[in-house]
C-alpha cells in the first residue's frame, strides 16, 4: 500500500546497507500497510528472538503513528511509533512467536514485518 520513492518494489528501496534516507516507502493514509518476507536464517542455533528494526518519520503537521507488524503464526501489532519530523529509529525485540510459542528456524523462515500507518 506504501508507495515507493522511486521505482515499484518497496522492499527493494528499504534495504540498503547501509542504510540510506535517500529512498524510502511513504503513505499518509489509516491502514496502509507494507509486510515483507524475511530472509531464511543461515544459523544452525535456536534463534533467541526476533529484532524489528524501523526507521520513520513524518512530513506534514499532522499527528501520525505508525505501527510495526510482525506475522508469524498470526498478525500482531508490535509497537505504536509516534512519528516526529525528523526519521528515527525504532527497535522491537520479539522473545516467542506471535501465537506465545518458542521461535524456532522453521517459524523465523516463515515469518514476515511490516509497518502500518495507525494514525
Amino acid at each position: 500500500d506504501f508507495t515507493p520513492s522511486t521505482g515499484v518494489d518497496n522492499f527493494a528501496v528499504i534495504d540498503d546497507d547501509p542504510y540510506s534516507d535517500s529512498t524510502y516507502n511513504g503513505s499518509s493514509t489509516v491502514t496502509d500497510k507494507d509486510i515483507f518476507d524475511l530472509a531464511n536464517r543461515t544459523h544452525t542455533g535456536t534463534p533467541l528472538a526476533v529484532v524489528l528494526c524501523t526507521r520513520a518519520l513524518k512530513d506534514d503537521a499532522n499527528a501520525r503513528t505508525l505501527d510495526t507488524i510482525l506475522v508469524g503464526a498470526s498478525q500482531v501489532a508490535q509497537t505504536e511509533v509516534t512519528l516526529a519530523e525528523s526519521a528515527g529509529w525504532q527497535f522491537d525485540v520479539v522473545a516467542v512467536d506471535t501465537d506465545g510459542s518458542v521461535w524456532d528456524n522453521t517459524a523465523v523462515n516463515a515469518a514476515q514485518c511490516g509497518y502500518e500507518v495507525a494514525t
